[in-house]
């Protein structure tokens, strides 16, 4: 979790609070909601700071994405590899199967 150290005990006993309603509809648009109504006040710099965290944040959670997709695209892979040299094998073991009983 991100949570600055400058937001103390409170800001982390808010994000653990929250998180609890992720799952919820409109989770997503409270969010949003709340984050204007938090930054409103602020100065233009002291937004681009927040927004450009968030883009990082944005950045690496889509890195992390990609390389579990890739993983799950290797594994697939792999099964469909194995399963396709056991169809193979399988006919070859037909093969010597039938070979020994047409003597």
């Amino acid at each position: 979790a991100v949570v600055s150290t400058q937001s103390g005990h409170y800001g982390r006993g808010i994000v653990l609070k929250l998180k609890k309603y992720r799952e919820d509809d409109g989770f997503h648009g409270f969010v949003k909601g709340l984050a204007q109504e938090l930054v409103e006040d602020m100065s233009s710099e002291q937004i681009k700071k927040i927004s450009n965290h968030l883009v990082n944040i944005s950045h690496e959670k889509s890195r992390l994405e990609r390389e579990e997709k890739k993983k799950q695209q290797t594994t697939k892979k792999s099964q469909l590899n194995v399963s396709k040299n056991t169809m193979k094998n399988k006919d070859f073991m037909d093969d010597i199967v039938d070979d020994d009983y047409d003597e």
